[in-house]
Order: structure tokens, then sequence, then C-alpha cells
């Protein structure tokens, strides 16, 4: 996603209809009109593909820009993996549940992006708290498979591999949300009676 949010970029490969799914899952004003309900024992995304379900209508990039800059706050779905949904999926979607918290380098091949879920600890019902600046070692960045037929990979990505291998020891502490009232000022504002959620979010 970081070459094809270039504004240079004139095209994306790839999974596309797993970000347009995530896209539905999260934007509510992006999706369908009428989300279709969880069917159990099947992934998620599975229910946008079952018949009899209404097309958005329009592929003007124009009118999703123009939604996306209108789109206000409780428009957005922050928690989209509560337990009811979770208990639904089948098991093979929960396998890889050890790295759902953990950061750590996610490699394809010569590709290796950083999984960092401690970005965005909110989907998952936790408190997030102010996040540290993203993290991708440039050195990795951006390699190529060009003029390197005889490049020993598991060689060079060592480090990445081990510390996959290793992801239960790269877990985000897990921090309980919380609930509370915030009493104070802020900016000459006196705030009472704002949950710490709400607060989070002006910031």
């Amino acid at each position: 996603m970081c070459n094809a949010t270039d504004y240079k970029t004139k095209s994306i490969g790839g999974m596309c209809i797993l970000l347009q799914m995530w896209a539905w899952e999260r934007c509510p004003t992006l999706a369908p009109k009428r989300t279709p309900s969880q069917v159990e024992n099947t992934p998620l995304g599975h229910r946008w593909l079952r018949r009899g379900n209404q097309h958005i209508g329009n592929d003007d990039v124009r009118v999703f820009r123009r939604k996306l800059d209108i789109m206000k706050r409780h428009e957005f779905v922050w928690e989209p993996y509560p337990s009811t949904v979770i208990s639904l999926l089948p098991p093979v979607c929960l396998v890889g549940s050890l790295a759902w918290y953990a950061v750590v380098p996610l490699i394809c091949f010569q590709v290796i992006e950083w999984h960092q879920p401690d970005r965005v600890l909110r989907q998952f019902g936790m408190q997030q708290p102010i996040p540290e600046s993203p993290s991708q070692p440039l050195n990795i960045h951006g390699i190529t498979l060009k003029g390197k037929h005889d490049e020993n990979w598991g060689q060079l990505f060592a480090p990445m591999i081990d510390q996959w291998n290793n992801r239960h020891a790269f877990r985000v502490d897990a921090y309980p949300r919380q609930e509370g009232l915030l009493r104070g000022s802020c900016g000459g504002i006196t705030i009472h009676g704002v949950s710490s959620r709400e607060e989070y979010m002006h910031i």
C-alpha cells in the first residue's frame, strides 16, 4: 500500500477485494446500503459475496473522495471485531490469532512490511495509548529481486525471520479499555463527564 498511495502511481495490484471489504466493514457510508448478516462458521468477508447484495451503484472516485471528506466520527466502525463476531468465525480464521497483537515483520518473498497492531489497538477493544512513530527499517524497505540471483534471502532476512518465529515474545501489552470521567480544563474549555475514548478522539 505504501507504493499504491503514492500520487504518481497509476495502478494497484494484489488482493484489492480485501481492501474493499475492509472499507465496507469499517465505513458503512462507503458500503452497499444493506449490510448482510454474518454467516456462522464462514469468514466475515463471506457475507459480502452472497447473492442479493445491493451494489453501491457508483464507481466515480470523486464521489468516494467526497464521502471520505465529510465522514463523521460516528460513521466509522472503531471496533469491528467484538466477541459476537469472533464467536461465529470458523477455526481456520483463528489459527493466526497469536500474531494479531504481535509487532513483527510480515515476510512475503523479498517484501517485508511491519505489522503494527500497537497503533490500532482500539479495533480489538483495547485502550489505545498515544502510538509510537511507524516502524519500517529503510534498509529492507523497497528491496526488489532485480540483480539478486545469488542472494541468500534466508541469511539476509535472518533477524526478521527470527522475530517472526518468536512472535509470541513481541505481543503488545493488552490494556483494557478505560471508561471514566475527566475533570479539568483543556484549552480553556472545562471538561466534565467526558469519557476517555471521546477525549482521545478529540486530540
